[in-house]
């Protein structure tokens, strides 16, 4: 399926929905559902790919850490299962359906809720939404389509010496917006530098390498749409209210914090 580019993107509304209702405001409606459960600790990893929630376990071991990706929004009945599994409140639902809107972190009472606009580049650049929650043990993360940041992480799981083996859930959900950061921020340099380069060559004024310059700055608003809600989130992400950071990973997400200010230099 090919991913469609945000000049291609339109988006249905919720206007006069009730609160909590699960409508799926993106493009993506023939994407298969897919579930991607890692399942860690010091001496074992088990991974599986999935097609239904009832696949999923019924208990989860207190021992192991837990990383459950939902690929594909688009059917409330998955989404409704981790609202009753997890104890997610139906407004944090929603968000999860609802994409595109503006970043956001909300830490409740057993998780944190964090909102994300994911930006990475193969072939050509991508912009999808994310969603992560961290709670006891678990992190859960929902996004749009197959293909994300997140292929270090995985690889790292795969080494049982990696540190990510031999800490907890809030150590994963740090390295997940390292990855988020670090990614958006690579684009964003590059993009900068492709702008460089071409504002150079603009002196012919040569009308492709304008409408490529054009394209470019285009991007670049994209990009940085997505890396400065950050900034003001992490002061919220680290701030008093939180119940499910363990003190070791303050000073990863004041790492990540910084990140994120060489990011907009």
């Amino acid at each position: 399926m090919a991913k469609k580019q945000p000049s291609e993107v339109t988006h249905l509304t919720t206007v006069d929905r009730p609160p909590g209702s699960l409508i799926y405001t993106g493009d993506y409606t023939d994407v298969s559902i897919e579930i991607e459960l890692h399942c860690y600790s010091q001496q074992e990893l088990i991974v599986k790919r999935l097609n239904r929630i009832d696949q999923l376990p019924d208990e989860y071991d207190p021992s192991c850490v837990y990383w459950i990706n939902l690929i594909g929004l688009h059917d409330p009945e998955v989404i409704s299962y981790f609202g009753r599994r997890f104890g997610i409140h139906e407004m944090h639902l929603e968000d999860i359906v609802q994409v595109n809107r503006h970043a956001k972190v909300d830490n409740a009472e057993d998780y944190i809720m964090s909102e994300h606009y994911m930006i990475y580049r193969d072939e050509q650049i991508h912009h999808e939404s994310i969603v992560l929650f961290l709670l006891r043990g678990v992190v859960l993360s929902f996004q749009e389509y197959t293909g994300d940041v997140f292929g270090p992480i995985r690889h790292r799981l795969q080494q049982p010496d990696s540190p990510i083996r031999h800490q907890g859930a809030d150590y994963l959900y740090y390295l997940m917006l390292d990855r988020l950061v670090d990614e958006a921020g690579a684009v964003l340099k590059d993009l900068v530098f492709q702008l460089d380069d071409l504002e150079r060559l603009m002196l012919d004024e040569n009308q492709s390498d304008m409408r490529r310059v054009y394209e470019i700055k285009r991007e670049l608003l994209n990009v940085k749409t997505a890396v400065y809600p950050l900034d003001g989130l992490m002061p919220m992400l680290l701030g008093e209210n939180n119940r499910v950071l363990s003190d070791p990973i303050i000073p990863y997400l004041k790492d990540v914090e910084d990140h994120v200010d060489q990011a907009l230099v």
